[in-house]
């Protein structure tokens, strides 16, 4: 009984953190991929100034919604495996 708590509740903070994690990586992703589309339509963006900081600072929210993505699917992997292993234990 102790087991299947303990389990319970990890499955609960793991997939808490990967709902969380998956929505602050939605906003981080949308908002990276057009920031840098739309420095790329631009005819000179490779010599422009403005247009090379804006697809710098595109990348840098491009990567941080990258990381909060994976680090959500992995946290998600988690709590699935615990909350396997609690009906698991329940069932016998």
């Amino acid at each position: 009984m102790l087991l299947t708590t303990v389990n319970s509740i990890f499955a609960f903070i793991f997939l808490s953190f990967a709902y969380s994690a998956l929505r602050r990586a939605s906003p981080l992703l949308m908002t990276g991929w057009y920031a840098i589309q739309g420095a790329v339509q631009r005819p000179d963006y490779r010599h422009d100034v403005e247009s090379r900081r804006a697809i710098s600072n595109g990348g840098r929210f491009l990567i941080g919604g990258l990381f909060w993505g994976i680090s959500g699917l992995v946290s998600g992997g988690a709590g699935l495996y615990f909350g396997l292993q609690v009906v698991r234990l329940w069932q016998g």
